[in-house]
């Protein structure tokens, strides 16, 4: 996944940044076919929106219900969270 980084110019704040990492991740998932899968994460926060809803008035609301949609569309999708120090490979390949 190194390999689909990209620069945004724009403010986020961390969730909305990890909210818009996921949606983004999804869609490619789903242009390449790669499903089933398990998308992990280190952002706990936006995991728990993603798998127990209830993000309608947090700030990236509208993220949120875009990755619900895609969720929904795509099927055999798993969102889970994982601790940082579980998750070197990631901060390896993003360096």
């Amino acid at each position: 996944m190194a390999c689909f980084s990209q620069v945004m110019s724009a403010t986020f704040n961390a969730q909305i940044a990890e909210a818009v990492a996921i949606l983004k991740a999804i869609q490619f998932s789903r242009d390449s076919g790669l499903f089933p899968c398990v998308l992990v994460s280190e952002a706990q926060v936006v995991v728990n929106w993603i798998v127990k809803g209830g993000h309608q008035d947090a700030e990236c609301g509208m993220v949120l219900a875009n990755i619900d949609t895609l969720r929904l569309e795509v099927g055999g999708l798993d969102v889970a969270f994982t601790p940082r120090k579980a998750n070197q490979v990631a901060h390896i390949l993003a360096k």
